[in-house]
């Protein structure tokens, strides 16, 4: 990335689509406020960038032509295209009015259109090159861009809102504050008695109680999306105020640094960034670097249970061993699965394409961990992206449970729509839901409401290809008979054995301060069904059953096979590798499929299906439990 601009950080200054146009009236502008706007903004002390929204030149047409949801299946002769070029014509003939009154005020404006710069993925912005934006400040120009339609890798067209340039903006040029010009004098407090009031300051937890208004024409969010854009802003540091374009004077104010009206985004310190569950890409980092740092497996090995009979004339060749198998009607060199582990934090965009290049070369299956940080609060799309930019022959996108229901009053609830957008981030061939209830109760923020989440698992595998996945506590055979009637397609059991979630979150809640939940992860580190014994129980259901819970070496995939599991799922034991680069990841996985194959040469087995038969023993505690 190309150096800021040396001198002082601008200001992003976003004109509401509210405030310059009849948001109600088609293409119909304000332009005795536009113009009063404009004469403002040219008092600025300093360098600007303006963004403005697109009110009603171009939320109406965008609504029409669905372009700020996914596809319709039956896009008859390019409906959608052609909706993005008139959508397109009627933003560019705002634009051109709002660069018209900028000059005659005085502004030295430099047109940036977005399209020409950025791209989306499933409606999430994915490519953004700011060099237009710090070459017309380095030649003491004023950047003008504003809300568009931009090609999207997955949707063909979508739209961008300028409130997500902003938040971009912030980290790439950078940008000392942002001021959100609206044609309310702020965000109102929920009235519950006395007059109605204007919030001072925003916290994180108000954003989950706004709703959008029924039938309201922003396609973009509203007052929510400009919420979640001043939320986003401040966690990177820089402030951001809402403040009203129909009070004379307020913006001359604002970029003064001394508004009357308005509000800005602030937390309260006591709050843990995750109360709201808004924070989601700091928790994700604490737990890649809990498991990185602390002992966080099952206290016992039941893997070690299983052991496969020796066959001492194996009666075939070792170079006669073909691990190959096929999984999901997707063919794979091996029945190994990279089970999802992170994404939705900046450092996850390296470990996710370590994992999948080397998925790739070696021909196994991937997963992403949780993607509700980037389809539902928009943060680091490109952590999960980065995997479809390589040839993984089968790959599992990821949500969980527990957010396809309300969990508080006002929390978004994930619907088919985020559920295609997952799938279609990372070009998924399947969707993984994972169950993470033992997780949850020892999170301080954790989600705790599980009514309706089966009949919800039922509905979107109506829809999509879905596996059904624990984490770090097996699944039972009731349950899987619930989850197979439902038209679940294959589990991953994910059994104790292996990293205990139960654990990770006892030492964050130790972190935290929080005694009643680190005490309830202690109490549960071993909480669960031990994984090889939730395959035994499942594998006669007739689905794909994935071993997962303590895979750590390709004997163990091998033990997992012989007891019928279709492929085995591996994501502590590579997470490690993953986090110093390719070329250790890359090792790892051949060591994995190599111990396999001395394993399957061992007992005789030259296929797949050979080693499904192959003899085996259950001793311990894993023995007691199939008693």
């Amino acid at each position: 990335m190309a150096a800021p601009p040396e001198g002082p950080r601008p200001i992003v200054v976003k004109l509401g689509g509210s405030v310059i146009t009849r948001k109600r009236e088609r293409e119909r502008l304000r332009p005795k406020v536009l113009r009063r706007l404009a004469e403002e903004l040219a008092t600025a002390p300093g360098p600007i960038v303006v963004l403005h929204g697109a009110g009603s030149f171009g939320h109406p047409g965008a609504r029409q032509f669905g372009l700020a949801a996914p596809p319709a299946a039956d896009d008859r002769a390019g409906r959608r295209a052609r909706g993005a070029s008139i959508v397109a014509a009627e933003v560019r003939r705002l634009h051109l009015a709002v660069l018209r009154d900028l000059v005659a005020a005085g502004v030295s404006a430099a047109s940036v259109p977005p399209a020409t710069l950025a791209a989306n993925r499933a409606g999430i912005l994915e490519a953004f090159d700011a060099a237009p934006f710090r070459d017309a400040l380095a030649g003491g120009r004023v950047p003008v861009a504003f809300g568009d339609v931009v090609p999207d890798r997955a949707w063909g067209w979508s739209i961008l809102s300028a409130d997500t340039i902003a938040v971009r903006l912030a980290s790439e040029l950078p940008v000392s504050r942002a001021i959100f010009v609206s044609d309310v004098p702020g965000l109102l407090a929920p009235r519950t008695a006395g007059p109605l009031r204007v919030v001072p300051e925003l916290d994180e937890t108000l954003w989950e109680r706004l709703r959008p208004a029924p039938g309201a024409p922003d396609v973009t969010g509203g007052i929510r999306g400009k919420v979640s854009a001043m939320l986003a802003l401040a966690r990177s540091g820089v402030d951001a105020a809402l403040i009203s374009g129909l009070t004379d004077g307020e913006l001359s104010r604002a970029v003064g640094g001394n508004p009357s009206t308005g509000v800005g985004p602030t937390r309260d310190p006591r709050t843990p960034p995750d109360a709201a569950g808004i924070d989601l890409s700091h928790r994700k980092a604490e737990h890649v670097k809990v498991v990185l740092n602390e002992k966080v497996d099952g206290r016992y090995r039941y893997w070690d249970d299983i052991q496969l009979v020796h066959r001492a004339l194996p009666g075939i060749d070792f170079d006669d061993v073909d691990p190959s198998t096929s999984l999901l009607g997707h063919r794979l060199a091996a029945p190994i699965v990279i089970t999802g582990m992170t994404g939705g934090f900046p450092d996850a965009k390296q470990i996710n394409e370590n994992l999948a290049r080397a998925a790739a070369d070696v021909g196994i299956a991937m997963g992403v961990g949780s993607e509700r940080a980037a389809v539902v609060k928009g943060q680091y799309p490109e952590s999960y992206s980065v995997v479809g930019d390589y040839a993984v022959p089968l790959t599992f996108a990821n949500i969980g449970a527990p957010q396809i229901v309300p969990q508080r009053p006002g929390d978004p609830v994930i619907g088919l729509a985020e559920v295609r957008r997952a799938m279609e981030l990372i070009h998924a061939d399947v969707l993984a839901i994972h169950l993470n209830f033992l997780q949850e109760m020892v999170q301080p923020e954790g989600d705790r409401r599980a009514r309706g989440v089966l009949d919800r698992i039922g509905e979107i595998a109506a829809q999509v290809p879905v596996l059904v996945k624990e984490t770090g506590a097996g699944i039972s055979r009731p349950v899987a008979e619930e989850l197979r009637d439902r038209h679940v397609r294959a589990f991953d059991v994910s059994g104790t054995g292996g990293t205990s979630f139960a654990a990770v979150e006892h030492y964050r809640a130790v972190e935290r301060g929080a005694r009643r939940e680190a005490r309830v992860g202690k109490t549960f580190w071993d909480w669960g069904i031990p994984a090889p014994v939730s395959v035994v129980q499942l594998v006669p259901l007739g689905l794909p059953v994935i071993a997962s819970g303590g895979i750590r070496t390709g004997l163990d995939v091998a033990r997992a096979i012989a007891l019928g599991a279709s492929a085995a799922g591996t994501a502590g034991g590579v997470l490690r590798a993953a986090s110093t680069g390719y070329a250790a990841t890359r090792e790892e996985l051949d060591h994995l499929v190599h111990e396999l194959k001395v394993a399957m040469f061992l007992t005789g087995s030259r296929t797949v299906v050979d080693l499904q038969r192959t003899p085996h023993v259950v001793t311990g505690e894993s023995r007691q439990w199939l008693a």
